[in-house]
């Protein structure tokens, strides 16, 4: 997951190439893995990954870019099991889909807001979230 941050990340100084070369080619990368059976297992433990910076002192800006980065690759994660709970649900074995459902819910619970949250973990079990 983290190899198109070489080929699009600063530290490329390749003269051949535009940004946007670079950009397409991670974007080819990052599209390709989305079809992948192992996709499943590293969107979800991206999601899980606690925020290791938080307990480090740092300086603002590189806060501030540790934030942006770790919110892209949560976005890339939910984006990537959204697309596959649609159409890749086959690559999983039956019986690992009430696991995939209680990820997914844990997942929702930890990243939604309150306002999000509060009428989903309010509403009785019967009744249906729309």
């Amino acid at each position: 997951v983290y190899a198109p941050n070489t080929v699009v990340g600063p530290n490329n100084n390749s003269s051949t190439s535009s940004p946007f070369d670079r950009r397409d080619v991670a974007d080819r990368y990052l599209t390709s893995f989305q079809r992948t059976a192992v996709a499943w297992i590293v969107c979800d433990r991206l999601l899980s990954t606690p925020d290791v910076n938080s307990a480090t002192p740092t300086t603002v800006a590189a806060t501030t870019e540790d934030s942006t980065l770790r919110t892209q690759r949560q976005f890339f994660a939910a984006q990537t099991l959204h697309a596959k709970c649609l159409s890749d649900v086959y690559q999983l074995p039956p019986a690992s889909l009430p696991s995939l459902r209680d990820s997914l819910l844990n997942h929702f619970l930890t990243h939604a807001t309150d306002s999000v949250r509060a009428p989903l973990e309010n509403r009785p079990a019967n009744r249906p979230l729309v």
